[in-house]
């Protein structure tokens, strides 16, 4: 039965750590069940059929001679010595419980999932999607006061198979099927909602929309860290339809965030001929997974290595030190602890400590790592490197000559500097060892930087093509 038109009303009346319980029936059809589901953190556990004879139920008179009570026990218990949110929600409609939205320990502080968003009280039927960019388009319709959940609410997923849920979400690329031992549209709506809001979805986000939008050029900006490309995106990402790597990772990106994004790019993509995929990508991997194709386009900025160096270990410097006066470190900033072999507390964290770590952080190779300009650029010395960029008819340009390219290429008047770090180390600190350990790991990163300054200095431009003979812009 369609659950539109359908009166569903039920209520949680109890909730611990060890069970849920409370009824649930449909009042336009008393005689019939309803099935409700049971998530804990975002995650459904179960659907459970409300059949449960309940004599106070009975003694109303309203609710039919069947049972509507329902019982689910936790198997394990809930472990609550961390916050726990339980929402219980009708499976057909994906509407809430009466206080189907509740904390373990009671009074615990609640989260935001979209489980606290309220669905309207009208509202369109959508036809369920079928392929990965349906679920795309279909995110021009979110609004945060709703949330995704509730988006799919709106679904009709009738006559829909779990095979066929998969595929409309991951496409090819879809898991292996598991075997349920029922099925109907409402576990069908949670299943895509599970399959969306996975580690798997958001790993894979990037793939899944450039392949769902396969008519888009596709322009790859590979972000070398520390050459100028936090600038460069921030204005590029603001005028052109965007994704960014750090999208692709929870560490760096809430699903509130990820689906936002998505939202909005997808709202502006029919007016553009080309999605910019921008971010921290080695160029190895988007060649391996054959997202580069010949129609598309590749651009990457480059910069002295030692300045790279040296900006690096700053920028590094500067983040855990932000990160300390907020009295939380980040993901970045406990890997860069843990690399230093340091266990230390935000209240720990000093100007002069920040200063002693300097040198070790300069030469410290898991984070200053060798010739890294030729490592983001898909890795080999600087003449496999330079052939690659060449085979590719790579735009590349510097940081001395940024400016001009961003003014002659993409009509951007900038003297912006984004994502500036105070300066910890500076050239003069380093001494003749120093120098000589810099030029020792920078070996290949300083040919290549020497061979794409000849080319741009030949073609007495900003930047150059490097597959095109004459090598001007």
């Amino acid at each position: 039965m369609n659950h539109i038109g359908r009166k569903l009303r039920g209520r949680v009346d109890l909730l611990s750590k060890e069970k849920i319980q409370g009824w649930a029936f449909d009042e336009s059809d008393p005689e019939s069940y309803v099935d409700i589901s049971v998530y804990v953190d975002e995650h459904r556990i179960a659907q459970v059929r409300c059949d449960v004879m309940r004599r106070d139920l009975l003694a109303a008179g309203t609710f039919g001679t069947v049972g509507h009570g329902f019982e689910y026990r936790f198997e394990p218990p809930l472990d609550i010595s961390d916050n726990r949110r339980v929402t219980a929600r009708f499976a057909a409609s994906g509407r809430m419980l009466d206080r189907g939205d509740m904390m373990l320990p009671e009074g615990a502080a609640p989260t935001a999932p979209d489980f606290g968003k309220t669905l309207p009280p009208a509202f369109l039927v959508l036809p369920g999607p079928r392929e990965p960019r349906d679920w795309f388009n279909l995110l021009t319709l979110l609004e945060d006061k709703q949330g995704l959940y509730n988006l799919l609410a709106r679904c009709d997923m009738s006559g829909r198979r779990i095979d066929q849920v998969l595929f409309s979400v991951f496409g090819d690329s879809r898991p292996e099927t598991p075997k349920v031992e029922a099925w109907n549209a409402g576990l069908a709506r949670e299943t895509a909602y599970e399959a969306l809001t996975s580690p798997a979805f958001q790993k894979n986000v990037k793939d899944l929309l450039l392949n769902a939008f396969p008519e888009k050029q596709r322009r790859f900006f590979i972000h070398v860290p520390k050459c100028a490309g936090t600038d460069l995106s921030a204005h590029l990402s603001a005028r052109f339809p965007a994704i960014h790597q750090s999208l692709t990772s929870r560490d760096y990106s809430s699903q509130h965030r990820l689906f936002g994004e998505l939202s909005q790019l997808i709202r502006i993509i029919p007016f553009f001929d080309f999605v910019l995929v921008h971010g921290h990508m080695n160029l190895g991997d988007v060649l391996e997974a054959k997202l580069l194709r010949p129609v598309d386009e590749m651009f990457t900025t480059l910069r002295n290595p030692i300045d790279i160096t040296l900006s690096q270990t700053n920028y590094i410097l500067t983040r855990i030190m932000q990160d300390a006066e907020r009295g939380a470190f980040g993901p970045d900033s406990r890997t860069w602890l843990h690399e230093l072999g340091l266990d230390v507390a935000p209240a720990d964290v000093t100007r002069p400590m920040l200063d002693d770590l300097r040198l070790s952080l300069l030469r410290d190779g898991s984070i200053n790592r060798p010739d890294m300009m030729c490592e983001w650029l898909g890795g080999g010395d600087a003449q496999e490197v330079v052939d690659r960029l060449s085979e590719l008819d790579a735009e590349v340009t510097t940081t001395r000559h940024y400016a001009g390219w961003l003014a002659g290429r993409w009509q951007i008047q900038s003297g912006t500097r984004r994502n500036e770090s105070v300066p910890f180390l500076k050239r003069e600190d380093l001494g003749p060892a120093d120098l000589d350990y810099l030029h020792d790991i920078s070996v290949q990163d300083r040919k290549l930087y020497a061979d794409v300054e000849k080319r741009i200095d030949d073609a007495g431009s900003s930047w150059v093509f490097m597959g095109r003979s004459s090598q001007a812009a």
